[in-house]
């Protein structure tokens, strides 16, 4: 891959991988809603929509620093910052402000996450205590 190549399909992730965090973030905030109405069948087919979502943005971000340094002339990964300050004012400018959303949409989306991670484990905790009694009952012996 040649360097105008390299820039081409960098530039491309970038702005994929800013729309496919906003379509994550849609998910999962459909996954928590899903997940309040107790809905499996729902959280199934939301998942089954962000699996692919995710393979998509790990594949850019596995690629991404070989990119980087294709872009910069160094044999190892090289960062997105120092990609920035290679490139002519104008463009420097709309590629530090997509970086930056881009940082920003998965800081979001780990909030996200997060929070639906902890509302899963939950209620998960809660139907195991229905489901078997406490585990920390106390019994006098």
């Amino acid at each position: 891959m040649n360097t105008r190549d390299a820039a081409k399909t960098l530039l491309a992730d970038v702005a994929s991988d800013r729309n496919d965090y906003r379509v994550l973030a849609q998910l999962l905030e459909q996954q928590f809603a899903a997940a309040l109405r107790h809905d499996a069948a729902a959280i199934d087919a939301i998942n089954q929509r962000i699996e692919p979502l995710l393979a998509r943005l790990d594949e850019h971000r596995r690629l991404r620093p070989t990119l980087a340094a294709r872009l910069l002339g160094v044999t190892r990964g090289g960062s997105m910052d120092e990609v920035i300050a290679l490139l002519p004012a104008t463009p420097a400018a709309a590629l530090a402000g997509w970086w930056a959303e881009l940082q920003q949409a998965v800081r979001h989306c780990k909030e996200l996450n997060a929070r639906n991670g902890r509302l899963m484990s939950s209620q998960q905790e809660i139907m195991q205590r229905v489901l078997h009694g406490e585990s920390d009952t106390y019994v006098a012996d």
